[in-house]
Order: structure tokens, then C-alpha cells, then sequence
């Protein structure tokens, strides 16, 4: 099944939503799925941020697509373990999928994983799951920039990168070049740039990915900064994401783990050729 498949068989339903706490670039994906709810004319009941005070009992409950059900992370898999067996119906939207065996194991028939990359299905087709599975893609690579321009910018953010940019390495802007390089828990060993920004946390003006007009506004002045520039150098996923759908050149390196490397291949690799990935040696 692919994921606008099952979207179909919910549209004219009333349906929850469980974003995903993140950075900017989880902004991407969060706003590809408010697209999608209204293109298949999904009614969302609520959109579910506060897990203490939400009851999933015979809900339908989309689960937000990303990076969050690995044993590097434990939010999401606090979120099924209580919600599972309550709900009528969970669906995580792809993801990144590796560890939690023991909660996964106990999913039942009422829950839809869809994996992001090969190396998680194939995780997931170790496991022997009663729950079904399938596979899918990023739903951020589905975004069109045009449509996010009418959210307009938040002038003083952009302006102040800019000028952090220029006070750190007296940044030509004519150069045109870009250093967008992770600073956090899946940073790795890469020497980091002097004019280096981390976009995906400079930009964020909704971490809990719950306000749609906020988190459009994130993506609005993602795309707004990225497209400043002709060249990025990154290892976030969705900075290079954006970076490819505006058309820039896109030097892509690999997270502290698999990640972005078995999405590359299983999607960027496909659709854009104006990124390159550096695999580790």
C-alpha cells in the first residue's frame, strides 16, 4: 500500500493528530502532512501535543512522519506504548524505524507503520509483526515551495543570521555558498565551518509542530534563506531536502547514523541529480 492509499480511505473522516515534537526541519514534514489532510479532505478532531491530558481511546490517530522511533529517542515509542492498545487506529506516517522490538512486536492489527528507506523495512520485516507495514517516502520531498510564499518571513531572524554569517567569516553574499552543518545529538566528527548555521534551529517557530500556520511560517523562511544561496553543504536531512526542491546545487553528508544515506538512496538519489551524497569512507 502506498500512503496515499490509505490517506483515501480516511478522506471525509474525522481524525487525530499526534505531531512531533522537532527543529525546523521536522517543520517540513509537518506541513506536508497538514497538506495532505486537506487534500483528501480529512477532518483533524485535534491535533494532540499535551500526551498527558489526551485520551486515545477508539480514536483514529496519525503519528507524524520523521526520525523519532529509534532507540536513540524515546517520545514517540512513550507515545505507542500507552496509545496502542486504546486506539481505534494508529498510523505512523513514514519514519525512520530502528530498536523498540519489544514494543513493536506487541502491535496489534490496528496498527499501519510505514517505513521512510529500505534499511527500516527490512528492520521491520525481521520482527515478525502482527501489525502491517509498508513503504513509503519523506513526505517532505512532496512540498512545492510556491505554495509557502504567501506565509511571508520573519525579517529579524533572517537578518540576524545574516549578520552572524557576515561578522563570522565576512561573508561574501555574491559567493553564494552555504554551511548548514548539525550541532546536535546526530552531529559527527565533521570539521564545522567558521560561517556555519544550523538552520533547522535557528529556524523553528513552532517546536512542538502543532500551530500550522507557525510551522508554515518555519518552512516559508527555510525556503527563504536556502534560496539566497546556489550552493548548500549539509548533513540535515531536511535542509538538503529543501535545498534540492528549490533546485540548489546540494552537497550531502551522512548524520551520526544510516539515516541519510538510506534516504538518499531510496529517494534523493532518484529524484534530484543536483545532489551529491559523501559517503563516509
Amino acid at each position: 500500500m502506498k500512503l496515499d492509499e490509505l490517506f483515501k480511505q480516511y478522506s471525509n473522516q474525522k481524525v487525530y493528530y499526534k505531531a512531533n515534537r522537532g527543529n525546523g526541519g521536522d517543520a517540513l514534514i509537518a506541513a506536508a502532512a497538514f497538506q495532505k489532510f486537506k487534500q483528501f479532505h480529512i477532518e483533524l478532531a485535534g491535533i494532540i501535543s499535551d500526551t498527558d491530558t489526551f485520551d486515545p481511546t477508539g480514536k483514529i490517530i496519525f503519528y507524524a512522519g520523521g526520525g523519532n522511533l529509534i532507540d536513540d529517542y524515546n517520545n514517540g515509542a512513550e507515545f505507542f506504548e500507552y496509545s496502542h492498545k486504546l486506539a481505534k487506529k494508529i498510523i505512523l506516517l513514514p519514519h525512520t524505524i530502528n530498536g523498540h522490538k519489544d514494543l513493536l512486536k506487541s502491535f496489534g492489527t490496528n496498527v499501519t507503520l510505514f517505513a521512510r528507506e529500505l534499511k527500516s523495512l527490512k528492520f521491520l520485516q525481521t520482527l515478525d509483526l502482527k501489525c502491517e507495514f509498508f513503504l513509503d517516502h519523506d513526505m517532505a520531498l512532496e512540498l512545492k515551495p510556491s505554495d509557502f510564499k504567501k506565509y511571508g518571513s520573519n525579517q529579524p531572524v533572517i537578518e540576524k543570521i545574516k549578520i552572524l554569517l557576515k561578522k563570522l567569516s565576512k561573508f561574501n553574499f555574491n559567493i553564494k555558498e552555504l554551511n548548514a552543518f548539525r550541532l546536535d545529538i546526530e552531529k559527527t566528527d565533521i570539521i564545522i565551518p567558521p560561517d556555519n548555521i544550523d538552520i533547522s534551529r535557528e529556524i523553528n517557530y513552532d517546536a512542538m509542530m502543532s500551530n500550522e500556520i507557525l510551522v508554515n511560517k518555519s518552512v516559508a523562511d527555510i525556503f527563504n534563506l536556502i534560496s539566497k544561496f546556489d550552493q548548500i553543504n549539509t548533513n540535515r536531512l531536511h535542509i538538503s531536502i529543501a535545498a534540492a526542491l528549490l533546485g540548489k546545487q546540494v552537497n550531502f553528508y551522512p548524520n551520526s547514523y544510516w539515516k541519510n544515506e538510506a534516504i538518499y538512496d531510496h529517494s534523493i538519489a532518484k529524484k534530484f541529480k543536483n545532489v551529491t551524497f559523501h559517503r563516509n569512507s
